[in-house]
């Protein structure tokens, strides 16, 4: 999921106007970090079922290390 959001990132037309720019870069985002979160739930999910706690905290503490590691910058749309 980090790789396809730094694709779609990539992707980014710089030729639009900052408003349309912003608001694609916040649609991909949203898809990005919405897809590392689920993967995190699965493996949480899967791990409860399962009963193993120690997967618990690695599915939930690598989404969230994850999900910080891809947090939005004005500099990957050319806003700063």
């Amino acid at each position: 999921a980090l790789l396809l959001r730094r694709k779609m990132v990539e992707g980014l037309s710089h030729e639009l106007p900052a408003d349309e720019r912003l608001a694609r870069y916040q649609t991909v985002t949203l898809i990005g970090l919405g897809g590392i979160e689920s993967v995190g739930l699965f493996v949480i999910t899967l791990a409860m079922v399962s009963g193993a706690a120690n997967w618990i905290l690695a599915g939930g503490g690598a989404a969230a290390v994850l999900m910080v590691t891809a947090r939005p910058s004005e500099r990957e749309i050319g806003l700063d």
